[in-house]
């Protein structure tokens, strides 16, 4: 079956629907944790979404077309993200604010850069290359505003949290640099549940799963998380890896932090400060100049 590639539109439409979700999951995961510990919650997360893309794969997989995703590639995809990155995630956000979450997980936009530049053979432009540098100055700036909330005994956890977008950037470029005409849905559905096992495994290693009360609270935070956190943006995420520049879609994890902050902000009573509105500037302006690029030369 042949499948005419998406206009632009569709493209950039989908990378901002990415970036609502995503903006908002650092909140949801906040509240999922106060009632789980946080592997048995990624663990349950990650299963219930790789069900749910196993139940959808066969009708998804039919419409979007692509072949089967290869043995390694859905390993490392799991392992990587799923497994190690989101690990991390859940790990250092029972330290960490979610709004400073997610600004440390922005360094993925600069690895991707580079990662794009060194393995993708995606060239960087001076304009877009001003965009990721203001991009960057505006995350520090968001973090330098909140580096009062880091006492030293979360600083091990700000630490760890760096190893996430550098496990997910490995996860992206091999996806992006061996995935062009793979099935996102078979690709996602596979990864989801190897990184679902390596967690579960994970949890019955270091926690007490079988313990664990379900509240409510902690329910709906990982139905919410598996079918709109999970399915849904990282069904369009690595459909999106089949058009769009690696580096553009890294984008996404320069815009929500904003999106987490301004969470924090109207959800945890945190005021909107000259600092928040200065670095949310630089970061916008960064998303402007690196997606909004000249049109491409003929080769």
């Amino acid at each position: 079956m042949s499948h005419a590639p998406p206009s632009s539109l569709v493209v950039n439409s989908s990378i901002a629907l990415c970036c609502l979700i995503w903006g908002s999951t650092w909140q949801v995961i906040e509240q999922g944790l106060r009632d789980l510990p946080p592997f048995t919650a990624a663990a349950a997360r990650f299963l219930l979404a790789g069900l749910l893309m196993s139940a959808a794969a066969p009708w998804l997989h039919r419409h979007e077309g692509g072949a089967p995703p290869p043995r390694f590639l859905w390993i490392t995809l799991g392992s990587c993200t799923f497994f190690g990155s989101y690990g991390i995630v859940y790990q250092a956000e029972t330290r960490l604010a979610p709004g400073v979450t997610a600004v440390l997980f922005a360094v993925f936009s600069l690895l991707m850069a580079i990662a794009g530049y060194l393995f993708l053979g995606e060239r960087v432009s001076m304009r877009q290359a001003i965009g990721f540098v203001l991009g960057f100055l505006g995350v520090a700036w968001l973090f330098v505003s909140d580096l009062a909330l880091l006492g030293s005994d979360v600083l091990g956890a700000a630490l760890l949290m760096l190893g996430s977008p550098l496990l997910s950037a490995v996860g992206t470029t091999v996806t992006k640099r061996c995935g062009r005409n793979v099935s996102s849905v078979l690709l996602n559905r596979n990864a989801l549940l190897l990184g679902a096992v390596l967690l579960t495994a994970l949890a019955f290693a270091r926690e007490q799963p079988l313990a664990v009360t379900w509240t409510l609270r902690a329910l709906l935070s990982i139905a919410w998380l598996a079918a709109v956190g999970t399915c849904l943006s990282f069904g369009i995420y690595h459909w999106c890896l089949r058009w769009a520049p690696a580096n553009r879609l890294s984008l996404v994890a320069v815009v929500t932090p904003c999106i987490s902050v301004a969470l924090d902000g109207t959800l945890g009573g945190r005021p909107v400060s000259s600092a928040l509105l200065a670095g949310t500037t630089l970061v916008v302006l960064g998303v402007v100049l690196v997606v909004l690029r000249a049109p491409a030369r003929r080769q």
